[in-house]
């Protein structure tokens, strides 16, 4: 299989993380011990909800399935229905290993010309793809994620990775449904004409649109599923122009669906990030050695076991964030520092103070160091006071 179209960085990151850190869990949803039950209930279930439209009556619809087959290097057994449910107008795939069986819904066959049918086949097959695609790494990938969140169990970073992979993988299938026509334009044409149940509409015109609300702010997709179509449209323009280079693309792609890393929204790769770089900070911080007394590294290691400590000045434009409770957070940790030893009287306060003003957060930590200590305004000039005279110490040194 030749699929044209490669996983997405945050598929690969998110099957790696996955791999790594919940080998059971992996092992588990990797398993194919129930296969041919599920397989043999899927069909059953297709055939009580639709009606099964064959390559006798519908040549034509089976002709452009054909042609997406070999667009996507497939060799497998195709089956198309017709919803009998009352359901919005689409298409949706039941994935099943080594056939496709996809469903269309509503009038959408009505509303669509022939390449536009062909852009939302490939659209569903390439859901396919992904599912088949490194042995099925990021079908895993998926159950398991939905598994996660679904369970009662499950915390906030579960359902928000849940919900990005699902986002990304809309954007992916995007790419295929352009791909098979060679055309991005027909790709968003047929989306917005599944999307808003018009017979004619202008790819041209919305891609503008499109264009307009994103470069307006700082935009990013609100979607539980599926991203807002304006930007799956922009999303599959940009890839499909190949005017920037594929990691510019992935920036761009972050920005419209995940944002600024926000603490009330962290995901499990977040989680990790947001570890990653306390630990870097901290080492930052001990990279003095006059504040590693035991109380302090006692502190530090009930943080981190293993903790490493040398100069990281990298990381503070790594902790530059723009959300308040992320800012809040690392105030919060240098305050911790500044105030575990009391043998270290101001000094410590004043180090972690300057540190917080090199992240940008001094008046944050102000704030913070005023409500929790209930320091006066002398107080915190004669602390900013002995922090300026330990940089000029520091620097001379």
């Amino acid at each position: 299989m030749d699929a044209g179209v490669e996983p997405l960085f945050y598929h690969r990151m998110l099957r790696d993380f996955l791999k790594q850190e919940e080998p059971a869990l992996w092992a588990w949803f990797a398993s194919k011990s129930t296969e041919t039950e599920y397989l043999d209930q899927i069909r059953l279930d297709l055939l009580k909800a639709t009606y099964r439209l064959d390559r006798e009556s519908h040549g034509e619809l089976h002709r452009l399935a054909d042609e997406v087959l070999a667009v996507f290097d497939l060799g497998v057994p195709v089956t198309l229905y017709q919803s009998t449910e009352q359901r919005d107008s689409g298409a949706f795939l039941c994935y099943a290993p080594r056939e496709i069986h996809l469903v269309f819904a509503g009038q959408v066959l009505e509303h669509l010309d022939d390449r536009e049918i062909k852009s939302l086949i490939g659209h569903e097959f390439a859901h396919y793809v992904l599912w088949e695609l490194e042995d099925g790494d990021y079908l895993t990938t998926d159950r398991a994620l939905l598994a996660m969140a679904n369970d009662p169990r499950a915390e906030a970073s579960h359902f928000h990775s849940a919900r990005r992979y699902q986002l990304y993988t809309e954007i992916f299938a995007d790419r295929g449904s352009a791909m098979v026509v060679d055309d991005p334009q027909v790709a968003v044409s047929a989306l917005v004409k599944v999307m808003t149940g018009l017979e004619k509409v202008s790819a041209a015109a919305y891609l503008k649109q499109a264009d307009e609300i994103l470069l307006r702010d700082k935009i990013k997709t609100d979607g539980v599923t599926h991203p807002e179509a304006y930007i799956r449209a922009r999303a599959v323009n940009l890839w499909s122009r190949g005017e920037l280079a594929a990691d510019e693309v992935d920036v761009e792609l972050r920005r419209m669906i995940q944002g600024p890393l926000t603490l009330n929204e962290m995901d499990l790769l977040d989680q990790q990030k947001l570890t990653t770089l306390t630990r870097r900070l901290l080492g930052h911080l001990l990279s003095r050695e006059w504040l590693r007394t035991d109380r302090v590294m006692g502190h530090a290691h009930l943080f981190f076991s293993d903790m490493v400590v040398r100069p990281d000045p990298d990381c503070l434009a790594e902790c530059c964030f723009e959300d308040p409770r992320l800012q809040e957070y690392l105030c919060y940790l240098l305050l911790d520092f500044g105030t575990v030893d009391p043998d270290l009287e101001e000094n410590a306060l004043a180090a972690t103070w300057r540190l917080a003003g090199e992240i940008g957060l001094a008046d944050c930590y102000d704030g913070i160091i005023a409500k929790e200590l209930r320091m006066n305004k002398r107080q915190l000039a004669v602390m900013r006071k002995a922090a300026e005279a330990m940089a000029d110490e520091e620097a001379s040194s």
